[in-house]
């Protein structure tokens, strides 16, 4: 189970195939990252897409079954950088996407990370989930990438924790840290295969909004959550799933 997304520094999108990581699975080698603005120049990610799940919506097994020994905490970019890097082979092990530096000049990494240097710093939002014994055994990592949209890059539970709803308990969280903060929108990207992804994001809210084609990764379906209930009811409007109805109607200024 795994979600996708570059940190500071250079990154690459890539699918995997495996349900280890529900979302998006990536490596990333990181060198001497001293700032967010340093991205490409201190980092080379590969990415693989994937998904969240989220509130009631969930099974009562995903509910029930989450160990009471597991906690989940926040984790600054330095303290989530060595233990992510230490366990993205095994999360990822069956991923078969490339990495985007592999593909560029170094004079096509040094503009793009000229590029990103200008963006700022967006919110991030970098999760552990650790067991009683203090071990890494999960993540979720995601950054804003507008005034109102929050992208979960990267999730993934390790093997041994998988199928006992620790995924989905990091998926709430990641919800309502995103709620918090006042985002409209969480999206992710995921393998449009990666059912262990697209179905508990879809038990908890996310709607499929788009299908891509990438050369990194493949066929990747996107998914969005919308934090405003009024924004969801219009895209089950938009997809035909129900009809235009009064309130709906007043917004579209036709009441």
């Amino acid at each position: 189970m795994n979600d996708a997304a570059a940190p500071h520094g250079s990154f690459e999108p890539k699918v995997t195939d495996a349900a280890k990581c529900m979302n998006v699975g990536f490596s990333l080698t990181i060198g001497q990252a001293s700032s967010f603005s340093h991205s490409l120049q201190c980092i080379t990610l590969t990415v693989r897409c994937g998904s969240v799940s989220l509130f009631n919506m969930m099974s009562n097994s995903e509910r029930v079954n989450v160990p009471d020994t597991l906690s989940i905490r926040n984790l600054t970019w330095d303290e989530f950088v060595p233990n992510f890097n230490a366990h993205v082979p095994t999360a990822f092990a069956q991923d078969h996407s490339y990495a985007l530096s592999d593909a560029l000049s170094e004079r096509e990494k040094e503009k793009m990370a000229l590029l990103e240097a200008r963006l700022g710093k967006p919110f991030e939002l970098c999760l552990g989930v650790f067991d009683a014994e203090n071990r890494f055994v999960g993540w979720s990592w995601g950054k804003q990438e507008s005034k109102s949209t929050f992208n979960m890059i990267n999730s993934a539970v390790l093997p041994e924790f998988q199928r006992q709803g620790v995924y989905s308990k990091l998926v709430r969280r990641v919800l309502t840290e995103a709620k918090t903060q006042g985002f409209q929108v969480v999206y992710s990207r995921h393998c449009a295969t990666n059912n262990a992804v697209i179905i508990p994001k879809l038990k908890a809210g996310f709607l499929i909004s788009k299908f891509e084609l990438s050369d990194t990764h493949g066929v990747l379906v996107h998914l969005h959550y919308y934090t405003n209930p009024t924004r969801r009811q219009v895209m089950d409007y938009r997809s035909g799933q129900r009809s235009l109805g009064k309130d709906l109607e007043q917004l579209f200024g036709k009441a």
